[in-house]
């Protein structure tokens, strides 16, 4: 089981009451990992903070799965013993771990031999993607972001678990899935698939409005003490090899003032900042935000530039809060290969980012590139 000792925690107050429901927080990866997913700790945060809930983490004990846990990462508790199971998912072999966990932990894995808790409700890009493999096996299925919702999954779960837990648990259950069934963003495969009435992605139109940072804080993540700000959603490129722009379409950037206040739960001396989203370098206070966060003593990282809209004074910046690396992604060596996938820059505009980068003080450049395309 992985060690949690040294974790930092920066959670809202929370109100359970007495009798809460205990709602397990799945991410079917290793701790690490889990820990430097920026998705999974936010729905964390989000039903840690929800009155009438308490909550259990699940992760892999190691990342190739091994031995699967049956029981929750902080107090040991039998998985099958709860209530409920959000589980977030951002690739489709993310499915495999899951059905093993719930295997190893005694829960049938269909949800027609399921007849009582815990509920399995999955989330994330994947199956916000295609929820239909997962359609055999979850209760409902969160569609785009959760920060709208998950606390409409979990008002109604409070509402109606009083009738799940007893002997009218199949009534309940009914009845919640009719609930659950008329919110944007909640598909509910029992009900609704195969149906004529379409399930509508949610989105977060005011980033602002919804704190993003990351809750948990590990030394033991897979970026180190990193605390992850999101600064925008979704992705205007439309690159032909990825999913994102097809599945969220970009939104507003989160303000340079919100991006500062998350950045202040965590001192510098905690943790380190890291700024995500597909467009980091879209932002258009983006400089203005890494040399304030520099001059406050933060480390911060991006998770990689976009070529057409990198500066010299984002470089300096990035290079004056302590980044070392910097990764852009040209994808192929051809001109004709990158205009096809959307990546339409020339060689020229890739060299000449990695010169700036390295005349900046970078002391690495990382390029990613796609093989098996050919002119």
């Amino acid at each position: 089981m992985p060690d949690i000792s040294d974790e930092i925690r920066r959670f809202p107050g929370s109100s359970p009451g007495s009798d809460p429901i205990h709602i397990g927080l799945m991410c079917p990866a290793s701790y690490p990992v889990a820990i430097a997913s920026l998705g999974f700790q936010t729905v964390h945060r989000i039903a840690h903070e929800h009155p009438g809930v308490v909550t259990h983490r699940i992760v892999l004990d190691k990342a190739d799965g091994g031995s699967y846990p049956s029981v929750t990462l902080e107090e040991g508790l039998d998985i099958r013993s709860l209530d409920a199971i959000l589980v977030s998912c951002s690739f489709e072999l993310d499915y495999l771990h899951l059905v093993r966990i719930l295997d190893e932990s005694g829960i049938p894995v269909l949800r027609e031999n399921r007849g009582g808790l815990p509920l399995v409700i999955a989330g994330g890009v994947a199956p916000t993607a295609n929820p239909e493999p997962l359609a055999l096996i979850a209760d409902a299925i969160s569609i785009g972001d959760g920060e709208i919702t998950v606390p409409a999954i979990l008002d109604d779960l409070l509402e109606v678990y009083p009738i799940l837990r007893g002997a009218r648990f199949n009534e309940g259950r009914d009845k919640l899935y009719e609930l659950w069934s008329r919110h944007e963003g909640v598909y509910v495969p029992s009900t609704q698939s195969g149906n004529d009435r379409p399930v509508k992605q949610a989105y977060v139109n005011d980033p602002d409005g919804f704190p993003s940072y990351t809750p948990v804080i590990s030394p033991d993540g897979v970026y180190g003490a990193k605390n992850l700000i999101n600064v925008s959603n979704g992705c205007p490129a439309h690159c032909r090899f990825c999913l994102l722009s097809f599945v969220w379409p970009s939104g507003p950037h989160r303000t340079a003032e919100n991006i500062l206040e998350n950045a202040h739960l965590f001192n510098p001396d905690e943790a380190s900042v890291g700024l995500v989203s597909s467009r980091v370098s879209d932002h258009p206070d983006i400089v203005g935000i890494v040399n304030k966060l520099a001059d406050e003593g933060y480390e911060v990282s991006v998770s990689s530039l976009r070529i057409t809209s990198t500066t010299p004074e984002l470089l300096e910046a990035l290079v004056r809060s302590g980044t070392k690396t910097v990764t852009f992604a040209p994808e192929h060596g051809s001109d004709v290969i990158r205009e096809l996938i959307c990546k339409p820059y020339s060689y020229d505009e890739v060299v000449g980012r990695v010169t700036w980068a390295l005349d900046s003080g970078m002391l690495r450049v990382k390029l990613y590139f796609l093989t098996g395309f050919e002119e």
